[in-house]
């Protein structure tokens, strides 16, 4: 489940970097707080690949120990 989360963030993180290119495009004053929101983004993405990938490494050993 945690790799499903993982790449269901990233379509979202997707779509997110298209919301902002298209408002930046249709109101360039939104450009600043949209850098903050995309670079938020961007760390909560980074965050759930580490979760993703130690939450497997965990069920690996898991199921190799029992």
């Amino acid at each position: 489940i945690a790799r499903a989360v993982y790449w269901f963030w990233l379509l979202l993180t997707a779509f997110v970097v298209a919301a902002i290119v298209i408002s930046a495009y249709q109101d360039p004053r939104t450009i600043p707080s949209n850098v903050v929101v995309l670079v938020a983004w961007f760390g909560w993405a980074i965050g759930l690949r580490y979760w993703a990938e130690a939450h497997s490494e965990r069920a690996a050993r898991a199921r190799t120990a029992g």
